[in-house]
């Protein structure tokens, strides 16, 4: 998983730029876009753990929305 150190550096470069991500996607578009360089703040391992945390971030999404449907 991406650690916290991480996950915080870029929320607070999106703080600092006067653009917060209103949804989680947003932030994610932003990390893999090529034309604000926040890729290069990362090393390939950090990217690799960045979408694993995606992964376990939709999939935590997904059961939740199962479980509040079926209740």
């Amino acid at each position: 998983m991406v650690g916290q150190p991480e996950r915080a550096m870029v929320s607070v470069c999106l703080m600092e730029s006067g653009n917060p991500p209103e949804e989680h996607d947003e932030l994610i578009e932003l990390v893999a876009s090529d034309e604000n360089g926040f890729l290069s703040l990362f090393s390939q391992q950090q990217l690799q753990e960045f979408m694993l945390f995606e992964r376990e971030y939709r999939l935590s999404q997904l059961e939740l929305q199962e479980e509040l449907s079926s209740s």
